[in-house]
C-alpha cells in the first residue's frame, strides 16, 4: 500500500455497519458531540456500558448536525433506552455489537498518546485536543469552522500533525530513539540513586 492509499481512505472512508446500523465516517463533529455527551469511547480507559455503545450508535448512524440538533430529545433518549435494554437483556449480545463497534472505533480513531498525560501526578495539556485540532486547521490550513467538523476525523488529525510537524511543533520519535532515551534515563536514575 502507498502513502496515496492510506491517506486517500483518510479523506474518502467508507460507511461501516456495526449491528444493523450503517455508520457514518467519523467526523471532527461527531467526534464534538461524542465529547459532548462525556462519552467513555473519547477517555479510551472505559469499556461503554450499554447505553454509552447505544448512544454512540445513535450520534454516529446519522449526520452529526442531525445528532446535534437532536441530542437529548426523545428519538435520542427512545433509542438509548431500546438499544440499552436490548444489550442489558442479552449480555453475549452486547458484547458481540461491541466487538463490532471497537473495529469501526480502531480505525476512525486513533490514540494520540501526545495528549495525555506523560506521567501520573502531572498536569493536563493548557489546550484540550479537540481544541487543538481546530486552532491548528483554522490557522495552518485556512480551513473554517464548518469545514473542521465536516471534515473525516482522521484526516483532521492527519493534518494536524503535518501542520506541528512542518512548523517544528512537533516530532515524532521512533521506537528506537525511545529506547536509547528510556536508556538514558536509567543510566541517570542508577548514578543519583547511587
Amino acid at each position: 500500500m502507498t502513502g496515496n492509499h492510506t491517506y486517500s481512505k483518510m479523506m474518502l472512508p467508507a460507511p461501516v455497519r456495526v449491528w444493523r446500523y450503517r455508520l457514518w465516517p467519523m467526523t471532527v463533529g461527531h467526534y464534538a458531540v461524542l465529547c459532548r455527551l462525556d462519552s467513555p469511547l473519547i477517555d479510551g480507559n472505559k469499556v461503554p456500558l450499554a447505553g454509552d455503545l447505544a448512544s454512540a450508535i445513535w450520534v454516529l448512524k446519522q449526520d452529526w448536525r442531525r445528532a446535534y440538533k437532536h441530542l437529548g430529545q426523545k428519538a435520542h433518549t427512545k433509542f438509548v433506552l431500546k438499544i440499552g435494554k436490548k444489550f442489558n437483556r442479552h449480555p453475549k449480545f452486547h458484547i458481540a455489537v461491541l466487538n463490532e463497534f471497537y473495529k469501526y472505533w480502531a480505525w476512525q480513531n486513533a490514540a494520540y498518546d501526545i495528549w495525555k498525560k506523560d506521567e501520573e501526578g502531572q498536569p493536563d495539556r493548557s489546550m484540550s485536543w479537540l481544541q487543538t485540532i481546530r486552532w491548528v486547521l483554522m490557522n495552518q490550513w485556512g480551513y473554517s469552522s464548518d469545514e473542521i467538523n465536516d471534515l473525516p476525523y482522521k484526516l483532521a488529525v492527519n493534518d494536524c500533525f503535518g501542520a506541528m510537524v512542518a512548523n517544528g511543533k512537533l516530532e515524532f520519535v521512533s521506537d528506537k530513539q525511545r529506547a536509547r532515551r528510556e536508556y538514558i534515563m536509567q543510566n541517570i536514575k542508577e548514578e543519583n540513586a547511587i
